[in-house]
């Protein structure tokens, strides 16, 4: 039997946030065509009330009917892609406080090394909030490599400024928004970006001065959201080796009992290690991997025993209640 493996594999925290990327990007879609439609009625005339009643939003719990014009269809734009852009860091936070979590969890297994802080300076921008666990100090506390990223810095620098002018001012521009945007670092990173990749093509950022209200649009939210999944993939693949397939496994199956144990997890198989490997297979993207390759791995870790048992009472739990 061939060994499973790993090559194209990903974290269960990538997985997560990739599907908030894409689900994103589609919503953000969606939305760009209602407004674009809704413009375009105004155009041609259509009265405010027409527009309401037509998607049955003519109730008293939406209050007054708003005076639709082209001012307002044209605040709602870049309202939805500033908090785009928000959401998008939101999702990218947890990313990275959920890696680091399945990364210490295999520390305190012993399957990693306890990894050292580091006390150095990390380069880049001070920031007004930076949240959760920032990039740098990921980085720096996993000793992870961050030279294939390094062109993204300045544009990442950038967009998380803005993030936390619209979450912490309302949208209004900081001296360093204005700074970040005019700076010759943020310039020469634009410059070479099509060196590196030629994801969105030639990059032009917009420019604020201090006090000037940040109005991004579509492109700004999807551009930031694409730069985040960037940073998270380079993550990704460099803590995947880490963990290696007994990591995945340990993980996949701390996953699944949490689940189990909760009673969130609907029994779709007929054993703890058939539905372990499902999860490897579905969300980690392990190749070849199988319950008779995952019952053997669980053994050896000594969780074999622990892992029937919640699934045996989860199994029981769904068949009292049907």
């Amino acid at each position: 039997m061939s060994e499973p493996s790993i090559a194209q594999a990903n974290t269960t925290a990538f997985k997560t946030f990739s599907n908030t990327h894409e689900e994103f990007g589609n919503a953000l879609k969606v939305v760009s065509v209602g407004l674009s439609l809704v413009t375009e009625e105004i155009q041609a005339g259509t009265s405010p009330e027409a527009l309401w009643s037509r998607v049955g939003l003519l109730t008293e719990k939406w209050g007054t009917v708003p005076l639709l014009s082209g001012t307002i269809t044209e605040t709602a734009y870049f309202e939805i892609a500033n908090l785009g852009l928000a959401r998008s860091f939101s999702a990218f936070d947890r990313f990275l406080v959920d890696a680091d979590a399945e990364l210490t969890s295999l520390e305190s297994h012993s399957f990693l090394s306890p990894s050292q802080f580091s006390t150095q300076e990390t380069s880049g921008i001070e920031t007004v909030d930076e949240p959760g666990l920032s990039l740098e100090r990921f980085y720096v506390r996993r000793g992870f490599d961050r030279s294939r990223v390094a062109f993204v810095a300045p544009v990442f620098d950038y967009y998380r400024s803005a993030r936390n002018c619209i979450i912490h001012r309302s949208g209004v521009a900081s001296s360093e928004m204005e700074s970040l945007a005019k700076s010759s670092r943020l310039a020469e990173a634009l410059h070479s970006w099509v060196e590196h990749t030629s994801e969105h093509g030639p990059l032009k950022l917009k420019e604020f001065e201090e006090g000037e209200i940040i109005k991004f649009d579509y492109f700004d939210a999807i551009l930031c959201s694409s730069i985040l999944r960037r940073l998270a993939l380079d993550i990704n693949e460099q803590a995947v080796p880490l963990m290696g397939i007994k990591g995945l496994t340990f993980l996949a199956a701390k996953h699944c009992m949490s689940l189990w144990n909760a009673g969130t997890y609907a029994s779709e198989h007929l054993t703890a290690s058939k539905a372990i490997a499902s999860h490897l297979s579905q969300v980690n993207r392990v190749v070849g991997v199988g319950w008779k390759a995952v019952e053997p791995q669980l053994n050896r870790l000594g969780i074999l025993g622990d892992c029937n048992r919640s699934f045996e009472r989860r199994l029981k739990s769904d068949q009292e209640s049907r």
